[in-house]
C-alpha cells in the first residue's frame, strides 16, 4: 500500500524538495565558503580549482551539470505531458 499509494502522491513532492535543496547549496556558497572544514562540497571544490587554475576539470564538472539538470527536465517535461494525456 505504502509504495502504490502514498509514494506515488509524494514523488513529485519528494523530488520537488530534493531540487530546491539542492539549488540552496549553491545559493549558500558564501557560508559554505567561510563555514568549509575538511570535506568540502561542490561548488567549493570548483572554486578552489578555478582559484588553482585547473579548467579542464571544471568545464567537465560544469559540462555534467548542464547535461544532468536538462535530463531531469526533459524527463519531468515528458511525464507531465503523459499524464495530460
Amino acid at each position: 500500500v505504502i509504495w502504490f499509494i502514498t509514494l506515488k502522491f509524494l514523488r513529485p513532492s519528494i523530488v520537488g524538495g530534493a531540487a530546491i535543496a539542492f539549488l540552496m547549496s549553491f545559493e549558500n556558497f558564501n557560508t559554505t565558503l567561510f563555514l568549509v572544514g575538511a570535506d568540502s562540497t561542490l561548488p567549493i571544490n570548483l572554486y578552489q580549482q578555478v582559484r588553482d587554475g585547473s579548467t579542464p576539470v571544471i568545464n567537465a564538472i560544469s559540462f555534467i551539470l548542464i547535461i544532468s539538470t536538462s535530463i531531469i527536465a526533459v524527463a519531468n517535461l515528458y511525464v507531465g505531458n503523459k499524464k495530460e494525456k
